[in-house]
């Protein structure tokens, strides 16, 4: 039996703001907390995080001043099979949007090298994420169908073992990605999902009621939400 509780509104993971501002505020002071609580104690900071308008949103309220964002290495949950300078790909949206808040010392932005084949660059990028000694958060967004990275509802990657894979179906242009994985995911101790805007509403019910869903399989441990996504 689906237990009803599980993500709803009633779930004391999930948090509800007044509006998608709101929501990407208060991300953006948390995400900031936890990198700066990170280097305090070590050299640098590991950050999992998608692409996307919400993403690019949060990305928009950090500053300048409150961190020291060189030490810090955003790796990509997914990117899209285009080359680095084409416009869909996840690595040219993340790293504009940084430089436009932060300036030219945002950090380092890694992700799946789409100059290889879509297999080798997920082992490649798999061999990458499984040399990092620890990721202090992932944070990702939910697509209107339910996605999270590029991991589609009812894919054939779920339950896969390795740390990322390449995606050669998606539902949504272009075709061919290279996502990490639940497995990848499950090893980040906090797990965020952000979930705003009307267009969300349905694929909240959707995690709510079923367990196979996409965000079910993330597993998160916090999700952001706003009243129009849990209306």
């Amino acid at each position: 039996m689906v237990n009803l509780e599980q993500f709803s509104a009633r779930d004391p993971r999930v948090e509800i703001f007044v509006s998608e501002d709101a929501a990407f505020q208060n991300v953006a002071t948390r995400l900031t907390s936890v990198i700066s609580g990170s280097l305090t104690l070590r050299h640098d900071s590991n950050i999992v995080l998608s692409a996307g308008n919400s993403i690019t949103k949060i990305l928009g309220h950090l500053s300048k001043a409150d961190v020291e964002w060189t030490r810090v290495h955003w790796f990509l949950a997914d990117e899209r099979y285009v080359p680095i300078s084409d416009q869909q790909s996840n690595r040219l949206q993340i790293e504009k949007i940084l430089r436009q808040t932060l300036g030219p010392e945002f950090g380092e932005v890694l992700t799946a090298d789409t100059t290889l084949s879509p297999s080798d660059a997920a082992r490649d990028y798999a061999s990458r994420i499984a040399a990092v000694n620890m990721f202090d958060l992932c944070v990702l967004s939910m697509g209107d169908d339910g996605h999270v990275a590029s991991l589609f509802p009812k894919s054939s990657t779920f339950g896969s073992q390795d740390l990322c894979c390449a995606v050669y179906d998606s539902p949504k242009p272009p075709g061919q990605r290279i996502t990490m994985t639940t497995k990848a995911f499950a090893s980040i101790p906090n797990r965020w999902l952000l979930a705003v805007g009307s267009k969300k509403a349905r694929a909240v019910s959707e995690y709510i009621r079923d367990n196979r869903a996409p965000v079910r399989q993330f597993d998160p441990t916090m999700i952001i939400a706003d009243q129009a996504a849990y209306r």
